[in-house]
């Protein structure tokens, strides 16, 4: 059967994500960093292989076709993301914007490349970039980001892979692999609490179910939010 690829997988909604897809009988191989969060992942779901890879590092791409093992990949979600402490023009640093490129966009690239042999041999196939309407360069010109404490590196690094998803959209169409961007909505997590709407597994339910049915939108950037598009 298929495989489904879950970067990110080792907490909030990247956990959520690969306990629904494989609850749902698809095999998963769920990407983490922590060692310390495979037990979990594991106990859950015999179908959920654990790949212990920082997606930023120089072999990852090397342990991830090792794992995939030539197998058909049908799915690619490229959830892992981070975020800093630069919230301001003072506080904000080199090393953090060189960060969260490399992890929502370079990761994301990386990713999307290795996987993309088992992506073409899927019957149907299609990459799901995690985004955040916070980066959304029209909305952050009108004001949208003005007191929300989120920060330069992550904000950037969100703008960057949205790029991505269009570039690549442009370039597998031709293989019949559809790329898109969604953002989840405020979901609680480490990164997001104060203001959360959704928990990890019902942003993960309402993701699975879009999927499932068909419902996401090429060249657009959608909110399971508000269940509208949202300006790039």
């Amino acid at each position: 059967m298929d495989v489904v690829v879950v970067t990110g997988a080792g907490q909030g909604l990247g956990r959520a994500l690969a306990f629904q897809w494989a609850s749902s009988a698809y095999p998963v191989i769920a990407v983490i960093r922590n060692p310390n969060q495979r037990s979990e992942l594991e106990a859950f779901c015999p179908l959920i292989e654990v790949l212990i890879a920082d997606i930023t590092s120089g072999d990852y791409s090397d342990l991830l076709r090792q794992q995939l093992q030539n197998r058909s990949v049908c799915l690619v979600i490229n959830n892992a993301g981070s975020g800093s402490q630069g919230r301001n023009l003072p506080s904000v640093t080199a090393d953090q914007l060189v960060n969260e490129f490399n992890t929502h966009c370079v990761g994301a690239l990386v990713t999307v490349n290795t996987a993309l042999d088992g992506l073409r041999r899927a019957k149907k196939a299609c990459v799901l970039n995690i985004s955040s309407r916070r980066g959304s360069l029209t909305m952050q010109a009108e004001g949208a980001a003005l007191g929300s404490q989120c920060s330069y590196s992550y904000r950037i690094g969100k703008a960057a892979q949205n790029m991505l998803t269009l570039c690549m959209t442009d370039d597998l169409q031709s293989y019949g692999i559809d790329v898109y961007a969604i953002h989840p909505g405020r979901v609680a997590t480490k990164m997001v609490a104060a203001e959360a709407c959704f928990t990890a597994g019902q942003a993960a339910l309402k993701i699975f179910e879009s999927w499932q049915g068909d419902n996401l939108l090429l060249r657009q950037l959608f909110s399971l939010e508000s269940e509208k598009v949202l300006p790039w």
